[in-house]
């Protein structure tokens, strides 16, 4: 039996960014994933000649923290970052907006030139933005000096009322405290798509993010995701870290309230630590089935909403778009909502225009996102599933018609992943993107700390908000483990 000090089962860009931190202790690590290549969703895949990008994110890799965590490994001079001009462009029925990066005062302009008679309330929107702002300013510096922590707490509704307090608004009350502009409304809430279209959605859970959003540089990574991963891959294997693929874990064994090892089907690991990258009904269902206490905790997981799931379209087309409609040209993400029902609701990016550094650049890439219920795969026989998936493929050719016209005769390649494809290749229980609900009335994380006192949990189940976030997340996991 081989020994570790710390084992951590799942990859992602999760535990790559545990390296940064784990390899200053001087850890001897092992990663056992399952699939055939290590990074989750990080990742690219190739269908016949043709290559796509499993994620869609924009990173706002000048971001102190972020750019810190990526120095930490010695990964961040080995990228490049190319800087978009648009951040989204959104088309409704009566009106289109398309807003520029790093540019929220030409936004906002925009905005009291499409509602004039809102003007006041536009400012007071984005006052409430940078108001966001001050508040995670001030808390990075109380957690940087603990010394000022009691006094931001007693002071927490003045100071930081919306990370205070902000979790158990809903976002449309807060809206309508702004403007009862309908049409407006929907024009403050262009990233609702992120996090589900519910208005119920916690205030902060959407302020925090849009403040970044609107108020910070966003980018996007020469030759994708995949860059990332390499990255941190090509470290790694420099400093001898052991990453094992096709290796699924199988138990957790667990003795005097401590987890011992890992089995699985090729070998057994001792470990001192234990880091479950997965999600906790994983953990608790499967590999600490035979553990006492497990049967609690999925009661206590299953009290919880769970949140959504997304569907993507990867196609790939003999032409430049331009050709097909000239208005998106430099577009890098759309949202396209014609008629204004959750139906019809979907994004699509352009991704050839920000990096043809994989893409004959004759050729582009449209990449389509759209809001997809698990349950409506989850028990069809596998000709149905099929049958139901070329279906969605017509359905969405047709919208892309209506926009892009004639594509359907430039299409090489349209690959579907749905819910159900996504929890195949990363067991993540419904390909639940963001864990848990993040309702104001149900909001709720697991957290990172287990009742067994070396094993830890770290995935989008225990904290929010895509690729940045889970990375951040990885610290506090980090700061409980020991040599």
């Amino acid at each position: 039996m081989k020994e570790y000090d710390t084992i951590i089962i799942g990859s992602g860009l999760g535990w790559l960014s545990a390296w940064a931190l784990l390899s200053k202790k001087w850890q001897r690590i092992l990663v056992l994933e399952k699939h055939y290549i290590a990074w989750g969703y990080a990742t690219n895949f190739k269908r016949k000649d043709y290559e796509f990008d499993v994620a869609l994110h924009q990173i706002w890799a000048w971001s102190y923290w972020f750019k810190n965590i990526l120095k930490k490994a010695w990964v961040y001079d080995k990228l490049e970052f190319i800087k978009h001009k648009y951040l989204y462009e959104s088309i409704y029925p009566d009106f289109t907006i398309k807003v520029e990066n790093w540019n929220w005062r030409k936004f906002r302009d925009d905005l009291i030139t499409l509602f004039p008679e809102e003007k006041s309330w536009i400012k007071k929107w984005f006052f409430i933005l940078r108001y966001t702002w001050m508040q995670i300013k001030l808390w990075d510096f109380t957690n940087k000096y603990k010394i000022f922590f009691p006094f931001v707490m007693i002071f927490a509704p003045i100071l930081i009322p919306f990370l205070a307090f902000g979790w158990q608004i809903k976002i449309q009350d807060l809206l309508k405290y702004c403007t009862k502009n309908k049409k407006l409304q929907k024009a403050f809430m262009e990233l609702l798509g992120y996090y589900w279209d519910d208005y119920n959605l916690s205030a902060s859970t959407y302020l925090i993010p849009s403040y970044w959003f609107y108020f910070d540089w966003w980018y996007w990574v020469k030759w994708w995701w995949q860059a990332v991963s390499n990255a941190f891959i090509e470290v790694i294997k420099q400093n001898s870290w052991e990453v094992l693929i096709n290796y699924e874990v199988e138990e957790i064994i667990i003795e005097n309230d401590l987890a011992i090892w890992v089995k699985t089907k090729k070998w057994e690991f001792y470990a001192k630590n234990i880091i479950c990258n997965a999600s906790p009904f994983i953990l608790y269902e499967k590999l600490l089935a035979n553990w006492s206490w497990s049967k609690n905790e999925l009661e206590k997981l299953n009290k919880f909403e769970i949140w959504m799931s997304l569907s993507s379209a990867y196609i790939w087309i003999n032409t430049l778009v331009e050709n097909l409609n000239k208005n998106f040209e430099k577009s890098y993400i759309v949202n396209f909502n014609k008629d204004e029902s959750k139906e019809n609701l979907f994004w699509f990016t352009i991704t050839t225009y920000e990096d043809n550094s994989w893409i004959p650049i004759w050729k582009s890439v449209i990449t389509v996102v759209f809001f997809d219920k698990y349950e409506t795969r989850e028990n069809l026989s596998k000709e149905e599933y099929k049958a139901k998936k070329l279906e969605k493929i017509e359905e969405l050719t047709y919208k892309l018609e209506n926009i892009f016209p004639e594509i359907r005769k430039h299409i090489e390649v349209f690959e579907l992943g749905t819910p159900k494809t996504m929890e195949r290749y990363t067991s993540n229980k419904y390909w639940a993107i963001y864990g848990f609900s993040q309702k104001a009335s149900k909001l709720w994380n697991y957290g990172n700390e287990t009742s067994i006192k070396n094993l830890f949990l770290s995935s989008a189940w225990c904290f929010w908000w895509g690729f940045e976030w889970v990375i951040r997340a990885w610290n506090e996991v980090v700061k409980n483990i020991k040599k």
